[in-house]
């Protein structure tokens, strides 16, 4: 969730960009929010969520004059892992 803050003081001589910058603090007002959910249901769910968003990004394409959107894995064990997390939270009574 936070690997870009873990990225950046890794990197020697690192600098940041204002949007890598606006994307750690969107992160970290995400994982305070999750942290705040009182219901575990729901917190769960969201963190599933978060997870899914975390492993994927969307590719948008032009093509034949169409705007096409395409879910693109970028974290295949973090998504394989919510997906199946999700599964079961869907079949659990």
């Amino acid at each position: 969730m936070l690997e870009g803050v873990i990225q950046l003081t890794e990197t020697p001589n690192a600098r940041p960009t204002a949007k890598m910058l606006e994307t750690i603090s969107g992160r970290v007002r995400g994982a305070i929010e999750l942290l705040q959910v009182s219901d575990s249901t729901s917190k769960r769910v969201e963190f599933i969520l978060l997870a899914i968003q975390q492993s994927t990004e969307i590719r948008v394409h032009n093509r034949s004059g169409g705007v096409l959107k395409r879910a693109h894995i970028i974290d295949p064990e973090l998504y394989h892992w919510s997906i199946a997390q999700l599964q079961e939270l869907a079949i659990t009574p």
